[in-house]
């Protein structure tokens, strides 16, 4: 009768171990599959087609006198022609290149004696950057001028460390570009100035307008906007933004255009990029347009993880600005937008399970805006990306949620 108990108790017991096993290989597994990927250390097409190494080489004018003047001054001579250090813009009405403006310590005196002479080159299409612009020296550049702006609202989650603008008075390479990390972490800091200047290099020539021109319409990009995060977000991931807005002018009698915008927003998991176990969950972009303008088409509507998702925003099918495709294999898209609100609201959830979690991924949604002819749009945005990590019995959740405000003229 012993020996029968006993028996009982050791299978009893053998059982449980071995439903607590499978529990634990369940909880683990994605640790276990995670080591196994061939997509660790991938940046994604948006990232690498953002962050390039230019193959044009420019001078530099970097203007400042803080401590921090000669590190950035180290950072750039590896990448232009050359760096010429300047205490004050006089002169600089000559120069051909890149103005690169250290921004630590500036007094209001000095800034506001900085204002015209930089404005003066930005009109004439001299790419600007801004390192470590906490007084609002680029806005301050920009006010009343008839150019476009897109910006990221900085805060300690989003510290901004460089930021690029440039303006092309034919219109063909006008854009804006926001760097993330802290200045204080000089590797970062390094990182950014070098982004900053490739995509300046890249734009310094002011170039005829990329168009098409139809019976119906002249379309043509108006502007770019980009945001990359570097390693602001580490170890949780990356993200970029890279948002282009296309004009057109129709051949109509009601004295209105169209504008469309081409979002493009990219997650770099920290699976990826870190060779953690952090992966994309979902990112979701929520745009308000402001006075004046008609959201009046957007796409994708909602789908559910097949194939590839459409947007036709454009009514002429010759318009090869206003269609376009993104793959959503295991990514649920919901179109939440609101018209009456000019509001567009795009969430995509990836499937944790899949791939598509664990590597760089694309989210490109899009808008088309009625306005009156002539006008510019406005809008605010909102930028959601959710990574997660797997842990037992659950997943660990880190949210970053990132603004941006701007007018595209």
């Amino acid at each position: 009768m012993l020996e029968r108990r006993n028996a009982r108790t050791i299978m009893i017991v053998a059982v449980a171990m071995a439903l607590t096993m499978v529990v634990v290989l369940a909880a683990i597994m994605p640790y276990l599959e995670a080591s196994r990927s061939s997509y660790r250390r991938s940046m994604g097409h948006i990232t690498n087609a953002v962050i390039i190494d230019s193959s044009v080489t420019a001078n530099v004018a970097l203007l400042g006198s803080s401590p921090d003047t000669q590190f950035m001054s180290e950072c750039l001579d590896s990448l232009a022609l050359k760096v010429d250090m300047v205490t004050d813009t006089d002169g600089l009405d000559q120069f051909s290149g890149i103005v690169c403006i250290d921004c630590t310590g500036l007094t209001n005196e000095t800034l506001m004696g900085y204002i015209d002479p930089l404005r003066a080159l930005m009109l004439t299409g001299t790419p600007l950057i801004f390192v470590n612009d906490t007084m609002g020296a680029l806005a301050q550049v920009i006010y009343g001028q008839d150019v476009s702006w897109v910006g990221m609202v900085s805060t300690d989650r989003t510290p901004i460390a460089v930021r690029a603008l440039k303006h092309d008075p034919q219109g063909g390479w006008s854009g804006s570009f926001d760097l993330g990390g802290r200045a204080s972490d000089r590797a970062q800091l390094a990182n950014a100035i070098s982004h900053a200047y490739n995509w300046s290099a890249e734009r310094i020539a002011n170039v005829n307008v990329s168009e098409t021109v139809t019976t119906n319409a002249r379309t043509y990009q108006a502007f770019s906007y980009a945001y990359y995060s570097g390693d602001a977000f580490e170890p949780y991931g990356r993200f970029t933004i890279f948002n282009s807005f296309i004009r057109t002018i129709w051949n109509n009698p009601y004295s209105l255009d169209m504008w469309y915008v081409h979002y493009r927003v990219e997650s770099a998991p920290g699976y990826g990029v870190y060779g953690n176990d952090r992966r994309t969950a979902s990112m979701d972009i929520v745009s308000t347009f402001g006075e004046g303008a008609n959201l009046v088409r957007h796409g994708p509507g909602t789908a559910y993880g097949v194939g590839d998702a459409g947007i036709h925003l454009s009514p002429f099918s010759d318009d090869r600005f206003g269609r376009w495709s993104y793959g959503v294999q295991d990514v649920t898209v919901m179109d939440h937008s609101d018209s009456s609100k000019e509001m567009l609201r795009m969430d995509h959830a990836l499937d944790l399970s899949k791939v598509v979690s664990r590597s760089p991924y694309t989210v490109e949604p899009g808008a088309g805006i009625l306005v009156e002819k002539g006008m510019g749009i406005s809008f605010h945005d909102t930028y959601d990306v959710e990574w997660k990590t797997p842990s037992f019995f659950a997943w660990e959740s880190d949210l970053v949620s990132t603004e941006v405000n701007g007018r595209v003229r």
